[in-house]
């Protein structure tokens, strides 16, 4: 797939396809809503949509019923090596960009650890584009509300984000003053 990167990581398309909802992959679909208007999300524990990354088609009959996916959103830990987190980007790339090789809409999601990261971590996402970002977690202690805002501040100094999709609850800042959010709370709200 095509990379703007020197790391090749693969570029996620522009899109302006927003979802209504949000399903965990390998969650049963409950809902009154519309299918084909919700998008699969992995705002999961890794080794539980690690399969995925074996297996990139098994899920494509499933995200073209709900409507579409975020990409897979690997881990990048602080105590992570730097080699693994950038493979974990990659992935995340790759996978978002095959899916919308194949015709799905795809979202790109954004992660990132701390200021090393900031080097790969948001490569791979066409400008202007509409990203997702989870906060679950952000909170819970005083390093990681610091680490989530000051990347939150560099993925829109290099992104510029038309729209983020934020899974989660409350975030260490107010996203709102900074760009449009839409906001999806967590499967157990």
């Amino acid at each position: 797939f095509w990379s703007d990167n020197p790391y090749g990581i693969p570029v996620v398309r522009k899109t302006d396809w927003v979802p209504e909802w949000l399903v965990p992959h390998r969650q049963r679909i409950r809902t009154e809503r519309e299918l084909g208007t919700g998008a699969l999300h992995f705002f999961l524990d890794d080794y539980r949509f690690e399969p995925v990354w074996k297996s990139p088609e098994s899920p494509v009959d499933r995200i073209r019923l709900i409507g579409g996916a975020l990409s897979p959103d690997f881990s990048l830990y602080v105590d992570y090596p730097w080699s693994v987190a950038l493979w974990n980007t990659y992935r995340n790339r790759y996978l978002g960009a095959r899916w919308q090789s194949l015709g799905l809409n795809v979202i790109p999601t954004v992660s990132w650890a701390d200021e090393p990261s900031y080097e790969f971590c948001f490569c791979g996402i066409e400008p202007s584009n509409i990203v997702a970002i989870s906060t679950v977690g952000c909170n819970r202690q005083e390093e990681a509300r610091t680490l989530f805002a000051r990347g939150f501040e560099v993925m829109l100094k290099r992104l510029k984000p038309e729209l983020v999709l934020v899974h989660g609850e409350k975030a260490p800042i107010s996203l709102e003053q900074h760009v449009p959010v839409k906001w999806f709370p967590p499967y157990w709200k």
